[in-house]
């Protein structure tokens, strides 16, 4: 059983979300072009408990889609999930366009959702 935490204490933990297009740090971009390799990594602190962290994505107009993050380390009481995703026809159809995406993160029997306004900063939601 995973005790629920303290609002107060979980405001001071929030994780943190690294983009690389390329191999290289795009975190402050939000659009990425055709045949780029976009990563996420995603660094969660343990004390939220979070078991996993989900790419919630879907092409506009268009059923969103799971993809699960893979658990890639754990170092100092922060887990890493990483995952790559090719921006390519395969992923993205025969045409480009706009993609919206938030994070889950699974914690118990309950779920968080990464809430921004900038796709750079963001918080962490009961709800989507």
């Amino acid at each position: 059983m995973l005790l629920r935490l303290n609002k107060s204490i979980e405001q001071n933990l929030i994780p943190k979300i690294t983009k690389y297009a390329n191999g290289e740090d795009a975190s402050v971009k939000g659009a990425f072009s055709l045949d780029t390799l976009l990563t996420f990594s995603v660094e969660c602190p343990r004390q939220l408990g979070i078991s996993a962290v989900v790419l919630r994505i879907h092409k506009d107009g268009e059923d969103s889609r799971d993809i699960s993050l893979d658990f890639t380390t754990s170092r100092l009481g922060v887990d890493t999930y990483t995952v790559n995703i090719s921006l390519d026809k395969d992923f993205c159809g025969d045409n480009d366009g706009l993609f919206y995406y938030e994070f889950l993160f699974l914690r118990g029997y309950e779920t968080l959702f990464s809430s921004t306004f900038n796709n750079v900063d963001f918080e962490l939601s009961e709800q989507s």
